[in-house]
């Protein structure tokens, strides 16, 4: 089957649905827009926490998600989506933490064990 779309630069493009890579993909596309239409409504950090947490881990099939807010030199993990408790409600030096790691170098991390990131953080990881 073979879907036409309007994009908005005003050209066709042609998509090959039969193909799972395409399927998944145009999936994710349709879900990030929902999201993004959800946090245009949004109108508290609570509801941006559960939008994007939830998001996070759907959209990234990861086996949790984690809203993190830059504290005045901590990272503080308000709000969480996984299959286990990891740290939410609690703050921790940046230069320490995973967190801390991923906003000082604009990184996302993803793909590491659960063991290598229980209090305490190491800057070893």
């Amino acid at each position: 089957m073979t879907v036409k779309l309007d994009l908005s630069l005003h050209c066709k493009l042609l998509l090959d649905l039969e193909d799972a890579t395409t399927q998944h993909y145009v999936r994710a596309m349709e879900h990030l827009l929902v999201v993004v239409q959800d946090l245009s409504l949004a109108r508290s950090l609570e509801q941006i926490m559960e939008i994007v947490r939830v998001a996070a881990r759907e959209l990234t099939e990861a086996d949790g998600a984690s809203f993190v807010l830059r504290d005045n030199g901590y990272c503080y993990y308000a709000d969480e989506d996984a299959i286990a408790p990891l740290w939410k409600g609690q703050r921790f030096p940046m230069n320490i933490c995973i967190g801390g790691w991923a906003m000082l170098n604009r990184q996302v991390i993803k793909g590491f064990p659960i063991p290598l990131i229980k209090p305490p953080l190491s800057k070893a990881w």
